[in-house]
């Protein structure tokens, strides 16, 4: 019974459980959830982004991270981070154990060293929460880079897996019975495929990024009308990828950023090939003021660059209430029912060419499309619960579609032509054979 017991105890702090409960002093932090057949298990990645100049770098109320998107760190195209660490500040992970109790810590996976840190470890309960606290500087050296040279800066780019959970012997190698989670923890100087020593403005369409995009004026806001990702899109050289696509706008042309409005978008796909923004514009608004926007790209570090300035001279974009409908941007009801999501491509073709008919047919277009939209939501209420219903939509909406597509690419009248072709070659045929009729009669 002795035995049974004690084999008992060493198998539950086998298969004990630690979770990173939150993390501080980091520039982003994130969970990802994978799902097997034996049930959900989630990964913990910390960022540390190091983008832009330190001294430039304004302390954020966390008292940890700092913002140095400013005009006192360079002008506009100068890379940046909003939440840039400094590696002698503390990064700060919190953890709690079902199982064991002991002293919070991180290890090195390839060695199963504890990474040594000036801050001493205080015990922590079973169930109760912990720290690991340790300064950037004594953990980027263990960091492999992907771009520049490991330094204890952590101003390179890099990742690696750690080990953090609750150390029961409180010594300096990772025991059969600790009990650990794996996190995975990055650090980004670059933007992109960017040098660090140089602005990165956007000329010309990059592997990685989103350009060119243009933007159109609607009903007091400015919505992103098309965009052209990179081959490589949204990933990077640094192991990171965009996750949003930021808009700054001001009613004059913009020379600090901290000084001018922002909106961010966030960066739905994985691949350039099946990338969208959500939301797809800029609102609230003035109609008759001209404003000037700079888009900038955004990595899962924080690092800001890859500068857009088209829009930032000249004179600007004025929004128009003859140009819009309505506040929202995403009101293609029977096409969001008919499909099940707004971003969808054949959604987005649909709202393209609808903003399309907006800017350069709207003599006759927005009546048509204010019928759309006061009629078409029950229909779409109706088709959105029958998959039977969606199947049908489907078959009718493709030449609808087709159309959309071919006069966004060639216009309006090569699509009718293509369209109305077969229309012409079948009324064409069918006389042809009724004079052949009439001839043999």
């Amino acid at each position: 019974m002795r035995l049974f017991l004690i084999f008992a105890l060493s198998s539950i702090n086998a298969h004990s459980a630690v979770t990173v409960t939150d993390v501080q002093g980091a520039s982003n932090y994130i969970n990802t959830a994978t799902t097997t057949s034996t049930g959900t298990t989630t990964t913990p990645s910390i960022f540390g982004g190091t983008a832009g100049n330190l001294a430039t770098c304004s302390a954020n109320p966390d008292g940890v991270t700092c913002n140095n998107c400013n005009a006192a760190s360079g002008p506009i195209g100068t890379i940046c981070n909003e939440k840039r660490i400094n590696s002698l500040n503390t990064l700060r992970i919190a953890v709690r154990s079902t199982t064991a109790a002991g002293y919070p810590a991180i290890y090195d996976t390839t060695t199963n060293n504890r990474i040594p840190s000036p801050i001493n470890s205080v015990f922590v309960p079973v169930n109760g929460t912990g720290y690991v606290e340790i300064p950037w500087q004594n953990l980027c050296p263990s960091i492999p880079q992907t771009i520049g040279v490991t330094n204890a800066q952590c101003e390179f780019a890099g990742q690696k897996a750690f080990n953090v959970g609750i150390d029961k012997l409180n010594n300096a190698t990772k025991d059969a019975d600790d009990d650990t989670t794996q996190v995975t923890i990055y650090v980004s100087n670059v933007v992109g495929s960017t040098d660090v020593t140089v602005p990165s403005n956007v000329a010309a369409p990059q592997a990685d990024a989103l350009f060119p995009l243009t933007l159109k004026r609607g009903d007091e806001k400015v919505y992103i009308s098309s965009f052209s990702p990179g081959s490589g899109f949204p990933n990077t050289n640094s192991g990171l990828r965009f996750n949003r696509y930021r808009l700054y706008y001001s009613t004059t042309p913009i020379a600090d950023l901290a000084l001018a409005g922002a909106a961010d978008f966030d960066i739905i796909g994985t691949t350039s090939s099946d990338i969208s923004l959500s939301p797809d514009n800029v609102d609230a608004l003035t109609n008759g003021t001209p404003f000037y926007f700079v888009g900038a790209h955004i990595d899962q570090a924080g690092n800001m660059g890859y500068f857009d300035s088209t829009y930032n001279s000249g004179i600007g974009i004025t929004p128009d209430f003859v140009f819009g409908l309505l506040s929202q941007d995403f009101e293609c009801f029977v096409a969001t029912a008919t499909y099940g999501s707004p971003y969808t491509k054949e959604v987005k073709t649909l709202r393209m060419f609808r903003n399309y008919l907006l800017e350069h047919h709207r003599t006759w277009a927005q009546p048509l499309i204010k019928f759309y939209y006061e009629h078409s939501p029950r229909l779409a209420n109706f088709i959105r619960d029958s998959e039977f219903l969606k199947s049908i939509s489907r078959v009718i909406l493709w030449g609808p579609i087709q159309f959309a597509k071919l006069s966004l690419e060639h216009g309006m009248s090569y699509a009718f032509m293509i369209f109305l072709l077969p229309l012409i070659l079948l009324i064409a045929i069918y006389r042809w054979w009724n004079v052949k009729v009439v001839r043999r009669t």
